[in-house]
């Protein structure tokens, strides 16, 4: 980060300088003080199509008056020196201030993007009334693309900056994980009192063989069925989910197919005997 300071050589001295960075419009984007003897720990960045504004109060000694001096301009240099730039300044309209105004195009058309050099000069620097002040640096924007500009394919993306948009709120881990615990418990005594309302034999359950492979893997599908979806509410994704309770999906209707088939003979075996 650059430090702005303020230095003065002789009796001249600035006080209360303001520097604006404006758009074209004319709304403030950026807004810096520099008071007598202060100092400010910012670096001023001026885009294309913006503007630097620079305001001040030339006093003489310790005269609270605005002193005229016979020139007085905002001064860019290159950080290696070869380049400058100055802007002279007029009164403001008011009389109490001297204004200088430098727009990215005068700056960028004689300086190159970067960081620069920015001063302000009083009078003739190397004599006792003159007074050049070192502001800090100002770092000028890179310029638009041309209009047959291509963006690389593998550069690198953009940061995507959301001013306005807040983090989504999530729920509690504790509240899907009730839920799911609500939805097991009624399916473990739905499966539990069926057997005991219908009548049926559990020991009639296929334990080995066709049937009994494709029971067992009608049964595991159906749980791994279920663990998927709790997994889908506490760390899966929709994409990562669908596919899965679509393979799933395939393993349960080939299996339950297989299980039919093998208990329709002994279904129809046992209506003959009755």
């Amino acid at each position: 980060m650059a430090l702005l300071f303020l230095h003065i050589q002789s009796v001249l001295s600035v006080s209360d300088i303001h520097l604006t960075v404006e758009d074209g419009e004319g709304v403030v984007l950026a807004s810096h003080t520099i008071l007598r003897g202060a100092t400010l720990e910012d670096a001023l960045t001026l885009e294309k199509g913006c503007s630097l504004k620079a305001s001040f109060k030339p006093v003489l000694g310790s005269q609270s008056t605005m002193f005229l001096p016979q020139q007085a301009f905002l001064r860019v240099d290159s950080p290696s020196g070869t380049a400058t730039v100055a802007v002279a300044a007029r009164p403001s309209k008011a009389g109490d201030a001297l204004i200088a105004t430098a727009g990215h195009s005068a700056l960028a058309a004689q300086l190159a993007p970067g960081p620069t050099r920015l001063s302000l000069v009083l009078g003739d620097a190397s004599l006792p009334l003159g007074l050049e002040a070192v502001l800090g640096t100002l770092v000028l924007g890179q310029p638009a693309p041309g209009r047959g500009y291509k963006a690389p394919v593998l550069g690198p993306l953009p940061e995507i900056q959301h001013r306005h948009r807040q983090p989504e709120r999530r729920a509690n881990p504790l509240a899907p994980l009730t839920a799911l615990g609500g939805v097991l418990a009624l399916g473990a005594a739905f499966l539990l009192a069926l057997p005991a309302r219908l009548g049926a034999n559990l020991k009639g359950f296929p334990a080995g063989g066709r049937a009994g492979l494709a029971a067992l893997g009608f049964h595991a599908a159906l749980a791994a069925t279920l663990g998927t979806l709790a997994l889908f509410w506490l760390r899966l994704t929709l994409l990562q989910t669908l596919p899965a309770l679509g393979a799933l999906g395939l393993v349960v209707n080939g299996t339950g197919r297989a299980l039919a088939a093998t208990r329709a003979p002994a279904a129809g075996g046992r209506k003959k005997a009755e």
